[in-house]
């Protein structure tokens, strides 16, 4: 893999990231045009998802902060029986809304990888967003501020669909958001919020690997943190253009988008 290859992966997954299209679809089909075989192709694409994880973790600094705070308060306020603090109760519905995916992602890493990454499957779980931020983008969004810890465990399971490559984790919880009636910036910060420790679990059960060499990608640890850089400052950018069209668009954008990539994987893989 050249450097340009490198930096145009890079790229793709900062700005698919945060755009409710799907990184590791896009990686997938990027990786198919471009030519580029890679014997640990997944490890690639964790590497590049420390990323975009950093670019959340600056975007959303202070909630972060917040949630590190929580943590050490939580437990003795619910053993006092107080009132929990608006982070404390955030930091409940990210615990609550993590744990389909943990359950699921650890149970079924191995066949997901296997059977997920070619076009084919990827172009099918494009068409399958679609057709989910079409319907969201006609019937959802609300005036909700705080997410509930029923709505934080229906969002965790829209995230379970989004661990097969070509499901959109971003559109998948940002459209339940919406269905459940919060507002859309709302549903936005939710929906990052609850990828750190997804994401984050995945980038040090996997990027264990590529440091190790386990996992060998053809690339030089300068070239891997260039890698990194690129994909958190173009997620920065996608992150802005998001709230811009949730804003005044419509999610129904992106499932047309979903659909026309969806249509050229399949193409593709025949």
């Amino acid at each position: 893999m050249t450097l340009f290859q490198l930096c145009f992966l890079a790229i793709v997954q900062g700005l698919t990231e945060f755009l409710p299209i799907s990184s590791s679809g896009h990686l997938v089909l990027a990786r198919a045009l471009l030519g580029i075989e890679l014997e640990n192709g997944l490890a690639l694409d964790i590497a590049l998802h420390a990323g975009t994880l950093l670019a959340v973790i600056a975007i959303y600094r202070s909630d972060v902060l917040a949630l590190i705070l929580a943590a050490f308060r939580l437990p003795g306020s619910w053993w006092r029986g107080r009132e929990l603090s608006d982070a404390e109760r955030l930091l409940a519905a990210v615990f609550v809304g993590t744990l389909p995916a943990a359950v699921v992602g650890l149970s079924a890493k191995d066949w997901i990888a296997e059977h997920f990454e070619t076009v084919g499957p990827v172009g099918l779980a494009l068409l399958g967003s679609s057709l989910w931020l079409g319907y969201a983008g006609r019937r959802g969004g609300g005036t909700r501020e705080e997410v509930t810890l029923r709505m934080a465990l229906l969002i965790g399971l829209a995230q379970c669909i989004a661990l097969l490559p070509g499901a959109s984790r971003s559109g998948w919880t940002i459209a339940a958001g919406l269905l459940l009636g919060l507002r859309a910036e709302r549903a936005a910060r939710f929906s990052f919020l609850l990828s750190l420790p997804t994401i984050g679990g995945a980038v040090l059960l996997e990027g264990r690997h590529v440091l190790d060499g386990s996992a060998p990608i053809g690339l030089t640890t300068g070239e891997l943190l260039l890698g990194v850089l690129i994909a958190g400052l173009s997620g920065l950018l996608a992150w802005r253009g998001l709230l811009l069209v949730l804003r005044r668009g419509s999610l129904a954008w992106f499932g047309a988008y979903c659909a026309c990539a969806g249509l050229l994987a399949i193409s593709l893989a025949w």
